[in-house]
């Protein structure tokens, strides 16, 4: 069985994901060998990434360095492999080549998805988009499918934009931040999905801090009514406490006996919801919450059937 090549228009456009998401899915009725190639860019932060993902998943294997100094590791026809590839066509077709490979092709709905998807020529798979918010969707199906469709280019599906996958965890945006815990590192590991900056309340604290799910609350070091308001709520994960300021006696009560949180960093609270802009980019997908919910998003969006029954031929026959 050939293996299966994920490849990109462009740098973090998901391939990771894509990776371990696809690899978890059919480890379920396979073993399942995965590489990352080592002269691509990030390529250890990506291989460290899939081992935190993969490693307890006994039939999910590893393969260090591979295709280093375009050295390939064995790889069984009896198990399927997945390999992270580049943004690199070149790259890409040469390992394709070597391997009887089939390529898939991450993309964004605004990238030139027909034109790099015929260079990958009779080793391409298909196409899958990525990131695509709802506005997109009505263009992707009425659009871009038909054009595919005409250039005989696979549509594999396409995965939407999802908070879930670009929320950070406490204990990054603490990082970040260069924060300082204040309690204990109550809930370091949890997902942040939003951010909601406790300033001019108008509503009742408790109801304003429960609008969102898993959120991190930026508020004054000086204004214990706000914190007080925030660690009263389940769905408040941090309390980030800005100027460098400590709080008051009481608000560490609090805030040890919900177990959430307190931390303080520097600059204004503008200043950090500002600085928190660029956080995205830090951004690492590496927490089982995001496997999981990017494996769901995958069986609902992506022709799975499609690939596996696919690979079941090489090109060459």
């Amino acid at each position: 069985m050939p293996p299966i090549i994920i490849a990109s228009t462009k740098p973090r456009i998901g391939k990771t994901a894509f990776v371990a998401s696809l690899s978890k899915i059919l480890s379920a009725s396979a073993n399942i060998k995965i590489g990352v190639m080592s002269n691509k860019e990030n390529s250890n932060i990506d291989y460290e990434n899939l081992k935190k993902l993969l490693s307890r998943n006994k039939k999910c294997e590893l393969l260090k360095d591979f295709y280093k100094n375009k050295k390939l590791p064995s790889i069984s026809n009896k198990n399927k492999s997945i390999i992270e590839g580049t943004d690199d066509i070149k790259t890409n077709l040469d390992l394709a080549e070597e391997t009887d490979g089939m390529i898939i092709l991450i993309a964004n709905y605004s990238d030139q998805i027909i034109k790099i998807s015929k260079l990958y020529k009779d080793r391409l798979l298909g196409v899958i988009v990525n990131n695509v918010s709802k506005h997109r969707v009505w263009n992707i199906q009425n659009e871009l499918v038909p054009r595919l469709s005409k250039d005989k280019i696979n549509f594999l599906g396409w995965i939407p934009d999802d908070r879930v996958l670009l929320a950070p965890r406490v204990n990054e945006v603490v990082s970040f931040l260069e924060g300082e815990y204040l309690t204990e590192e109550y809930n370091k590991e949890k997902l942040l999905d939003n951010f909601l900056i406790g300033g001019l309340v108008l509503d009742w604290g408790p109801t304003y801090f429960s609008i969102h799910e898993k959120s991190g609350v930026i508020i004054r070091g000086d204004r214990p009514d706000v914190q007080l308001a925030a660690l009263h709520t389940e769905k408040t994960k941090a309390v980030f406490l800005t100027k460098g300021m400590k709080p008051v006696e009481y608000v560490y009560y609090e805030a040890d006996q919900s177990k959430i949180p307190l931390i303080t960093v520097p600059g204004n609270t503008h200043d950090v919801a500002e600085k928190l802009e660029d956080l995205q980019q830090n951004i690492e997908f590496n927490h089982k919450e995001k496997l999981d919910h990017m494996v769901n998003l995958v069986e609902k969006n992506i022709s799975i059937e499609l690939i596996v029954k696919a690979l079941e031929t090489t090109p060459t026959g």
